[in-house]
């Protein structure tokens, strides 16, 4: 609030209500004040470069990497998320993270390129662009393609499979969800009956991290676009990763979600496989 009355209020305190532009939403008292804070500072932007960068930043859940704001900076531009980013100079371009800096929107550490900000910042912009952009996805989208093709195929290294965790995700929020499931966290991270990154990285955190983007809600509810066989797996995968970080309550309810849907489909080898997992749980529950 402060950084907000002393650039856009000319650092007149008694003006300090006109930041409050927006209704309220859900949340504590201070997470609605914040909320309110960012509303203003969208609308004070208007649709420049500034408000282009923070619409990005809604993008991501974590420091967003060089190669992906490049990504995102390049024609065409993506309606409602980047036309103020499409064909800046250089020089502008430092002028508009400088001044989002200075208003504290920003983190000050640029390492290559990287740019982060304050989690309440990334998760009420992105909550703007998911509400009032058409380009939510398509952006969201492009990202999901510049990490798959720029990232090697199967990394054999933990750090080396961050960016395609960070596809899958993106994937999920483009609702391209059956292209994350089969050819990145199924073909590029999972491999198969090979389980590299539970068996060879211990990835079950990551794994897990992954996997819920591929739900609605609750380890109960895998999405409903995807075949039924994808979320009979994806319930198994779920109660299997939960299992290994020691969730075992947790864990118990989507395996068996799962092993009744392979029943279902009288896929019994699976079913077998599925029931066996679960009587392991509930020995160990």
């Amino acid at each position: 609030l402060g950084g907000y009355v002393a650039e856009v209020l000319g650092g007149d305190i008694r003006r300090r209500g006109e930041a409050t532009l927006a209704g309220d939403e859900h949340g504590t008292r201070d997470e609605k004040h914040a909320w309110r804070l960012m509303r203003a500072y969208d609308t004070w932007f208007g649709d420049g470069a500034e408000r282009s960068l923070l619409r990005v930043m809604g993008l991501f859940d974590r420091p967003a990497p060089a190669g992906c704001v490049a990504a995102l900076r390049a024609k065409p531009a993506i309606p409602g998320v980047t036309e103020g980013l499409v064909g800046l100079s250089e020089k502008e371009y430092r002028r508009a993270l400088a001044r989002l800096r200075d208003a504290g929107l920003l983190s000050r550490d640029d390492d290559g390129g990287v740019l982060d900000a304050h989690p309440l910042v990334r998760e009420c912009f992105g909550a703007l662009l998911a509400r009032e952009s058409r380009g939510f996805q398509a952006a969201h989208g492009r990202l999901f393609d510049h990490l798959c093709k720029s990232t090697e195929r199967l990394p054999d290294t933990l750090e080396a499979m961050q960016p395609l965790y960070q596809a899958v995700w993106h994937g999920c929020q483009a609702r391209r969800r059956r292209e994350a499931l089969y050819d990145v966290f199924s073909a590029r991270i999972d491999r198969g009956n090979e389980h590299y990154s539970v068996n060879k990285l211990g990835a079950s955190a990551a794994d897990l991290g992954a996997l819920a983007g591929f739900f609605d809600g609750g380890w109960l509810r895998p999405a409903a676009e995807l075949p039924d066989a994808a979320r009979a797996w994806l319930l198994g995968e779920a109660g299997f990763a939960l299992r290994a970080l020691g969730r075992l309550a947790e864990a118990i309810e989507p395996m068996r979600a799962g092993l009744e849907m392979r029943v279902a489909a009288e896929d019994w080898k699976n079913a077998a496989i599925a029931a066996g997992n679960l009587a392991q749980m509930q020995a160990a529950a």
